[in-house]
């Protein structure tokens, strides 16, 4: 049997598209270690979107930023929330609706590894020029586009 698989360069960069998340996945995952605590680089993205939300979140805005179920960020903020970096309180104009704010102890950490991932960023992004990267990002834009309207297309059949 033969499988379908995307051939020439765009196989290649998506090999390589997973290949660097992995990496960058490992090495954020090595620095969090290295501060003591034991949280996951996707928590910690989490808490970079409440540290630098200027209005209240709520658990459906921070599904929607991370394009996630609402059970996938309940669970996520539940850790978060057990181990003092969030807390959760219910919104004075609908009851029905959590805001989501971030605690001293979660900008702590914030202020403990933050260095430590820009300092990996910084890393990955070198030998690439500012352009190569504008290009980048806008091919990630159509991507994320792409897979967007693949999504709602699978949903509507």
């Amino acid at each position: 049997m033969k499988f379908k698989t995307p051939a020439g360069v765009p196989g290649l960069v998506i090999g390589n598209f997973m290949r660097v998340d992995r990496m960058h996945h490992s090495c954020c995952e090595n620095a969090i270690r290295q501060t003591g605590t034991d949280i996951h680089r996707n928590q910690f993205g989490m808490l970079m979107f409440l540290y630098h939300s200027s209005k209240d979140i709520s658990q459906k805005d921070i599904a929607e930023r991370f394009n996630v179920s609402g059970a996938a960020v309940a669970n996520t903020l539940k850790a978060l929330e057990r181990d003092g970096y969030i807390e959760r309180k219910s919104d004075t104009s609908d009851t029905r609706k959590n805001i989501v704010e971030i605690t001293p102890k979660g900008i702590s950490l914030l202020e403990t590894t933050c260095d430590a991932f820009y300092d990996i960023d910084k890393a990955m992004m070198s030998g690439i020029t500012d352009e190569e990267l504008r290009i980048f990002n806008r091919c990630l834009d159509v991507m994320a586009d792409n897979l967007k309207a693949y999504g709602e297309k699978e949903k509507s059949e």
